[in-house]
């Protein structure tokens, strides 16, 4: 069947005009003739370049050319092993890092309860020695296979018990060393904490050297392309 049109003359249009019909102030010669086509089924087009509305929908858009490189980019590939990988984000650098401050907190810690009278003879912290870079790769070592091997308690993985004994966690480190580190494990100095509702304030700032590392390094590692983009054309 044949088109209709719909004719509307004189119609304002400006989304600022007032609703309850006073007049909007614009001059009559601003006033256009909008044509609406509609076919039979009632649905109408969208218009463009000259002015009218049709119901041509075999225009396809221009889109630019996705030239970008993207996938796998630097350090890492698909002949890496699981380990290559985590070091990639886990490096010796942010290792180096968490022993320096892992030290340097231990110290303070044991120096204020020995000078406030805290500090038992009994303590773990009489025993306790500075921490070295092969320890806190064993250490992180435990905490992934605690991931792996579930227990319901932290110190079964040292258990001698037939049932949950395992051999892994203490050949890498006794007990109350792991313990000890646990306790003890810093990523900053302490010093440099600015406290909630101040400005400044970092609420990752305890965990903020590995959040920085992480976003570092998958910028360098990886770059989406178009099908990992969010959206679809």
């Amino acid at each position: 069947m044949a088109l209709k049109n719909i004719i509307f003359t004189n119609f304002l249009i400006d989304e600022n005009d007032p609703l309850d019909g006073e007049p909007s102030g614009r001059p009559e010669d601003e006033a256009v003739d909008i044509i609406v086509t509609t076919n039979t089924t009632g649905h109408c087009s969208l218009p463009y370049s000259s002015g009218q509305w049709t119901d041509d929908d075999t225009i396809t858009p221009r889109l630019p050319v996705f030239s970008e490189s993207c996938g796998i980019q630097d350090g890492i590939d698909q002949h890496s092993s699981v380990f290559d990988c985590f070091m990639y984000f886990f490096d010796e650098e942010l290792v180096r890092l968490i022993k320096r401050e892992t030290n340097c907190y231990t110290r303070m810690t044991i120096e204020t309860l020995s000078a406030t009278g805290k500090l038992k003879p009994q303590s773990v912290w009489h025993k306790w020695t500075t921490v070295k870079l092969s320890e806190l790769c064993k250490y992180f070592g435990i905490i992934l296979h605690m991931c792996l091997v579930s227990k319901p308690k932290l110190t079964d993985y040292w258990s001698t018990n037939p049932v949950l004994q395992s051999s892994f966690a203490a050949k890498c480190l006794p007990r109350d060393r792991f313990l000890s580190i646990l306790r003890m494990l810093h990523l900053v100095d302490n010093a440099t904490y600015i406290p909630k509702n101040q400005v400044g304030h970092n609420p990752i700032h305890k965990v903020r050297p590995i959040f920085n590392r992480c976003v570092t390094q998958s910028g360098k590692a990886y770059k989406p392309g178009e099908r990992n983009l969010p959206f679809s054309w």
